[in-house]
């Protein structure tokens, strides 16, 4: 009987263990259907999270629409996630829900065109996406934007622009 005890500490030990180890790529894939795509290349894959009213994040997303060879070898995926300081809710919602999301993201983020955002509704299918996406953002402890995780062919280990993430770690058990 204290066998069977030990067993099952053991299998819930394992089972936390491994909830607790969730892949960064994982995480990003599970929420990869939801980003705004840039490029088309195999060799590297990039995960950029954005605010679309910090400076520093227009400035790279310029950057990335006008470097045609890095759209070639390079995949970016594109998350709008909001800074504490920016107001950026309703401008992340407009891009989100517009007809063609890519193109509203380099119109606000690159042209500069400020939309107009008093005659639009809100979606409650994109405030779940938006929310699937912050929640990935805290569960890879980011603080600042723009945030770029950036994984080499099919690799499971990964750089990141700031700070430190799981996925630097060399072994994975």
């Amino acid at each position: 009987n204290s066998n069977m005890k030990l067993i099952i500490l053991i299998l819930l030990s394992i089972n936390i263990f491994a909830l607790e180890t969730t892949q960064p790529k994982d995480l990003l894939n599970s929420i990869s259907k939801h980003a705004i795509r840039i490029g088309t290349g195999e060799v590297n894959s990039y995960y950029v999270f954005v605010d679309p009213m910090c400076p520093h994040s227009k400035k790279l997303i310029k950057l990335l629409s006008e470097n045609m060879m890095k759209q070639i070898q390079s995949t970016f995926y594109v998350f709008l996630y909001r800074l504490p300081k920016f107001e950026s809710d309703q401008l992340i919602h407009f891009i989100y829900q517009s007809q063609n999301p890519k193109s509203s993201l380099m119109d606000i983020m690159v042209a500069n065109k400020q939309p107009d955002l008093s005659s639009y509704e809100i979606n409650h299918d994109r405030i779940d996406m938006i929310d699937n996406i912050a929640s990935v953002a805290k569960q890879l402890k980011m603080k600042k934007r723009p945030y770029i995780i950036h994984f080499e062919n099919t690799s499971i280990f990964c750089t990141v622009s700031e700070g430190s993430a799981p996925c630097l770690e060399e072994f994975d058990f």
